[in-house]
């Protein structure tokens, strides 16, 4: 087990990065190429590819993951994940 996602800050900005939307095609129409906007939007295009990328992987690999193409079943497994550390943060706290 990764025990770096057992941070509860690392946790949050693995949370944050699973539920990173896609940029609407009409946005990419109305913004001008050279501006600030563009560039956001290409880092926020980035890191959504980079999801994709990660949750066809985990698909190939854990049978738990199998339907994960759906952006609802990507934030649910998400918030799971979250409540299990959490569980485990506290679990271990205790003693």
């Amino acid at each position: 087990m990764d025990i770096r996602l057992l941070k509860i800050n690392a946790m949050k900005r693995f949370g944050k990065w699973f539920v990173t939307r896609s940029v609407a095609v009409d946005q990419w129409e109305d913004c001008n190429p050279l501006g600030g906007r563009w560039k956001a939007f290409e880092r926020r295009q980035e890191k959504a590819d980079a999801r994709d990328r990660f949750v066809k992987t985990r698909m190939k690999t854990r049978p738990g993951w199998r339907m994960m193409f759906l952006r609802y079943e990507q934030s649910s497994k998400t918030l799971n994940l979250i409540n299990y550390i959490l569980k485990r943060y506290f679990r271990r706290k205790k003693k």
